[in-house]
């Protein structure tokens, strides 16, 4: 009865553990979306940049 209760135990802390991890994975799947938002947004202004740039417009605020 006793090596039941230990097993019980055990697999409620691995259960909080798996839980925990879940968390964290979510966490970091959010942040990486949030990291490719971001880039996708850096990409266009770069294009956009260089778009410009290739038809001869002065940018006087962007440095080189």
């Amino acid at each position: 009865m006793e090596d039941l209760q230990k097993l019980k135990q055990k697999y409620q802390r691995a259960m909080i553990i798996i839980n925990h991890q879940k968390v964290e994975l979510k966490n970091a799947n959010d942040l990486i979306l949030k990291l490719k938002e971001e880039n996708q947004d850096l990409m266009e202004y770069k294009n956009a940049y260089y778009s410009l740039k290739t038809a001869g417009v002065s940018l006087p605020y962007v440095r080189d």
